[in-house]
């Protein structure tokens, strides 16, 4: 894989400018598009590039990865290097990726900013759409087709999630208006980790405080306290599951532990302890069959959903697993990262890593 020209994103200022409130689209801050430039000799592995997000598109055609310095976009069949961006000095790494359900844009958390992406060269470049006060912790957008309902949710180091209306104005053209900070609601809940469930319909929120509470998103209505965890919440996902297709929620904390919950009843499904270090990502796969967690201890553990037993545990990092996500298929794959700048992806048939990039 030779290196890829690159095109960078310049963060905004990690702290609110005076006179004006968080997301106030008077804001210098709210106005301004990320500028851009060239840097033509981008390494596709640097020593210092590991990587602490991952998602694929809904078209199965690309990865993109986040780094501490670094937004790249990776062909999923070749595994060839398509695309990157350069993050600014000073504005963090980007902690969370994810592709809009039409695979037109990435919307990526840049320090305090979650910037919108276009694939396409001729789309413009990346813009801001929401900028708050402290760094961003963590974001999730509903793929709801229904541009009126669509919402996009973020947590924010202190402690905060605000939920904005994302309407479809705000994934097109070349200079979107940003989201409207007088239609944000600020959900009561001390947020570090947020995701919505696969219909959109649900709002999970991990707290620093190793609780983990649900809403439904239309009404933010609570449902009913889940176990909590005994250290922080660092990761969550809620995945389909049975022949019933009930929703499962599943949480991942610094006391080393996955716990797993029926989202609409709140009880605990199974408690699992595969992990000698903190679980930093849980995903479910397309069908609900398996539940996969990572660690910083380097390992990656696959359960099953039914039963709750252990499947495989994937060995092979150097260093931290920091994220995962599936990738539906007739045989479906696996695809981890980590501290070791490497992006892996694993056989849930035969247990053992298919390639590396």
């Amino acid at each position: 894989m030779g290196n890829q020209p690159t095109t960078a994103l310049l963060p905004e200022p990690a702290t609110r400018e005076k006179g004006y409130t968080e997301g106030d689209s008077r804001s210098p801050t709210r106005r301004r598009s990320a500028q851009l430039f060239v840097d033509p000799e981008l390494d596709p592995h640097p020593s210092d590039g590991a990587v602490s997000s991952l998602a694929v598109s809904a078209n199965l055609a690309y990865v993109v990865a986040g780094e501490a310095a670094a937004l790249r976009l990776w062909d999923l069949t070749t595994g060839v290097q398509v695309r990157s961006w350069r993050v600014g000095a000073g504005a963090g790494p980007i902690r969370e990726v994810t592709f809009t359900a039409d695979t037109a844009y990435i919307l990526a958390s840049v320090g305090s900013t979650v910037v919108r992406v276009p694939l396409k060269g001729d789309e413009g470049g990346p813009v801001v759409v929401v900028h708050r006060r402290f760094p961003i912790t963590s974001f999730s957008l509903s793929q709801s087709m229904q541009h009126r309902t669509r919402k996009l949710v973020t947590a924010a180091y202190d402690n905060t999630v605000s939920i904005y209306d994302a309407a479809a104005d705000c994934f097109s053209g070349h200079n979107p208006p940003p989201l409207d900070a007088k239609a944000h609601t600020q959900l009561n809940a001390a947020g570090f980790v947020v995701c919505f469930s696969p219909d959109s319909r649900y709002l999970a929120v991990g707290m620093s405080t190793g609780d983990v509470r649900a809403f439904a998103a239309l009404t933010f209505k609570a449902i009913s306290p889940f176990t909590p965890h005994r250290e922080a919440v660092l990761a969550l996902d809620i995945g389909w599951a049975g022949a019933e297709r009930h929703m499962l929620l599943a949480s991942g904390g610094g006391d080393n532990c996955v716990r797993v919950h029926s989202l609409m009843t709140s009880e605990l499904m199974f408690e699992l302890d595969g992990h000698v270090e903190p679980v930093t990502s849980v995903t479910f796969s397309s069908e609900g069959v398996y539940l996969a967690s990572a660690s910083r201890d380097g390992t990656i553990a696959l359960w099953s959903t039914i039963s709750g037993c252990q499947l495989w545990l994937f060995v092979g990092h150097c260093g931290a697993v920091n994220a995962l996500t599936f990738v539906p298929s007739i045989e479906e794959r696996l695809l981890s990262a980590g501290d070791d700048a490497s992006i892996r992806e694993w056989s849930l048939k035969t247990g053992k890593q298919k390639r590396m990039w």
